[in-house]
């Protein structure tokens, strides 16, 4: 499991997940991805109140220079979008 970076700027580090099999708006293996907030506290997330199965997480690094984090996901079919 790794940082995904502050997604939404409230200062904690957040994760995203990704369900490479997902099926979202009827597209079989289209794919989707899930953020999980950071939070403060001691209580678990459950991963599984997300739908995020065989899944993989994925940094969130500046890829455009512009001071804002990106998510680079791919597809099975070897395309990348940012």
């Amino acid at each position: 499991v790794s940082s995904a970076g502050d997604v939404n700027g409230d200062g904690l580090d957040d994760l995203i997940v990704g369900a490479y099999q997902a099926n979202p708006n009827s597209k079989d293996d289209a794919g989707k991805s899930y953020v999980v907030f950071g939070k403060t506290g001691t209580k678990a997330v459950d991963l599984a109140d997300i739908s995020a199965s065989n899944g993989v997480v994925a940094h969130a690094i500046d890829f455009q220079g512009n001071g804002e984090n990106n998510i680079l996901t791919g597809t099975s079919a070897d395309e990348l979008f940012v």
